[in-house]
């Protein structure tokens, strides 16, 4: 390694100079090494290394026991200069400072040479051994998830990348992808070490060619697909000589995917083997993408498995969607590429996936009788994330089913903010409500002194009486954030038929109703609780068979949300009757690194109709603070919280 490059700062030096700038106290190594992201041992090391290069000056960093690091007043102008002289040549400075910034660098230094030592990174990268391991773990894990071993294998002589050649250039451009927030000064840095590959030059290139043949034959591809892809071929080839690959499988030769293989062996002046032409097309089969190509459906496997599909969604659920042909045409287009994953033993990364669970419950479920559609049928596993997806595509289906909420508005402003308020609802809330009347007070008053009124809401701008239980949401004339959330709530977005909350009455029995101790008890104990309560009360039939059934459906994906609610339920619906089981914790548990402090067991009858079950968990999920609903005093007051209405 070049020593000149030694002499200078590094820009994680800086930060934790400029830390200690902008500190009046000491601050001790373990501080700023949490700040920083490294060892304790690599802040004494980067320390000693800015006192080596300032020690001319007769200034240097002062140290405390045991408080820790600090710069005297007088000489933090000093210190300042040397922020400044580093920003003004922060070109120059491209060293990956970050763990995610170390662990890119370290995995496209492991695709470029195989094997390297922990001594060199070290060196390279200005760091300890022990930072360097680290990320080495985090990298590893990261890249072997889902996998019977590790991608990243260490010996004596250094790590290195090991296994099927293929999963290691996709898994390679997947991390790429969820780190590139960073991309330029990570690509950056490695040129800096390896000059002679023009990876800055070949990337961009490779970038602007898929951008130029997507545009040509109008394939619509995410951001992201394109990186991921860029970033497959780049590594492609850089492995290709000296770590070639076998390929098994045969794919459909789209024409976009046949002038992907050619441009790119003009652009990198290559020529791609029998088997690289075929990973790049299954690859390129396996993205989430839609092209004038796609539009002829004519796999009728597929198109007979979305059809079974939807008799199974009509027959457990009640809803017919068979007709929904921009639903079959979506659910066609997915599935064609999940297909090609799945065979590839790839699985798509869907950041939102909780927030997806949680908003859209009953999506979510429908969504399982498609996982085990293919489970059974193709005998292939999707994750989580490949669920959440279809999902997705369920839910955009269900908001056309609704029938928009009717709204009464009630002002006492004048007309002109009275009649700006009524056009904001209906921006927000397009397709959702119906506004029926607006009255000012004493209209809305007479109204119900007369022959009185129906609809779903009452939205008004100040505090009114209710009339025959129908709900009355007070908002700000100018309908702020808040505001919106809060009217969410009671507007059918893809759940219908919930006037008042007494139907949630129906959902509960108070003989199901529990205050748990979570001290000495775990999360699949109160389960067990409950279902035993379940058959006690003669829901189920079978104790030991219907917890089997809950807990076979916790392997698809976990049915605890981020807001500390969980919602399990059998894989099959064996409920003599429709059913909702609660535990509610005195403190919270911590169930496979998830903090439990409600649990909902839902008890299913699909014979029944289940669209009030599922808007119920969606407006329990998507309350902000559960709070009030574990200190409710009883099922009643619970029951009033969730509805959300005032508890009395």
């Amino acid at each position: 390694m070049d020593s000149g490059r030694r002499n200078m700062y590094q820009k994680r030096q800086i930060a934790l100079i400029e830390l200690l700038i902008m500190s009046d106290q000491p601050i001790t190594g373990s501080q700023l090494a949490k700040n920083l992201g490294v060892s304790s041992r690599t802040i004494r090391t980067d320390i000693d290394s800015i006192q080596s290069m300032i020690k001319d000056q007769n200034i240097s960093i002062k140290a405390m026991n045991p408080k820790g690091y600090y710069i005297q007043s007088l000489e933090k102008e000093f210190f300042k200069k040397i922020i400044e002289d580093f920003k003004s040549n922060q070109k120059k400075n491209i060293l990956p400072q970050t763990p995610s910034e170390r662990m890119t660098f370290i995995l496209i230094d492991l695709l470029l040479h195989g094997k390297q030592s922990m001594q060199v990174l070290s060196d390279i990268l200005y760091v300890t051994k022990t930072t360097i391991n680290t990320d080495v773990n985090r990298l590893n894990e990261s890249l072997s998830e889902g996998l019977a071993e590790n991608l990243i294998v260490s010996d004596v002589e250094g790590i290195q990348l090991t296994g099927y050649e293929f999963e290691i250039r996709k898994r390679a451009a997947s991390w790429i992808v969820r780190n590139q927030d960073r991309m330029n000064p990570l690509i950056q840095s490695l040129e800096v070490f390896e000059p002679q590959i023009d990876f800055v030059k070949k990337t961009v290139s490779i970038y602007q060619t898929l951008i130029s043949i997507i545009e040509e034959h109008e394939v619509y591809l995410a951001d992201k697909e394109v990186v991921y892809l860029m970033m497959f071929l780049m590594f492609s080839y850089l492995r290709k000589q000296h770590y070639p690959l076998s390929f098994k499988f045969q794919f459909n030769s789209l024409k976009w995917v046949n002038d992907v293989i050619h441009q790119t062996e003009k652009t990198l002046g290559i020529t791609w083997t029998e088997d690289e032409v075929n990973t790049i097309r299954g690859f390129c089969d396996s993205l989430s993408l839609v092209s004038s190509e796609m539009v002829q459906q004519d796999n009728k496997e597929i198109i007979q498995l979305i059809n079974l599909f939807l008799e199974k969604v009509e027959h457990a659920y009640g809803i017919d969607l068979k007709e929904n042909e921009s639903l079959k045409h979506f659910l066609y287009v997915h599935i064609r590429s999940l297909f090609y994953r799945l065979e590839l033993n790839e699985f798509e990364y869907n950041p939102l996936k909780d927030d997806i669970k949680k908003k859209f419950p009953l999506a979510t479920e429908i969504s399982l009788l498609f996982y085990n559609l293919v489970k059974n049928e193709k005998r292939l596993m999707m994750n989580d994330s490949e669920i959440s997806y279809i999902a997705l595509h369920v839910a955009s289906a269900l908001e056309i089913l609704i029938e928009p909420s009717e709204l009464i508005l009630v002002s006492n402003l004048g007309q002109g903010p009275t009649r700006l308020l009524a056009t904001k609802l209906i921006h927000f809330f397009t397709n959702k409500i119906v506004l029926k009347h607006t009255y000012s007070i004493y209209q809305y008053e007479k109204a119900i002194e007369t022959n009185g009124f129906d609809c779903d809401l009452v939205v008004s701008t100040s505090p009114l009486n209710s009339y025959q239980s129908i709900p009355v949401i007070v908002v700000n004339p100018l309908l702020f954030r808040d505001d919106l959330a809060h009217l969410k709530r009671y507007i059918n977005f893809y759940s219908t038929e919930m006037k008042n909350h007494d139907r949630f009455s129906e959902l509960f029995d108070e003989r199901l109703y529990f205050k748990a101790q979570a001290e000495n008890n775990s999360y699949l104990a109160i389960v067990r609780l409950l279902v035993r309560h379940l058959k006690t009360f003669d829901y189920i039939e079978d104790e030991d068979e219907y917890y089997e059934l809950i807990l076979e459906r916790e392997k698809t994906f976990s049915t605890i949300m981020d807001n500390g609610i969980a919602i399990p339920h059998a894989a099959e619906n064996r409920s003599r009757k429709t059913v909702i089981a609660v535990a509610v914790l005195d403190e919270p548990l911590i169930h496979e690194g998830k903090k439990v402090s409600l649990i909902l067991l839902n008890a299913i009858n699909e014979k029944e109709d289940l669209q009030n079950l599922y808007q119920m968990i969606e407006r329990v999920l998507s309350l902000d603070n559960i709070q009030d609903a574990l200190n409710a005093l009883n099922l009643k007051e619970f029951i009033e919280i969730i509805s959300q209405k005032e508890a009395k």
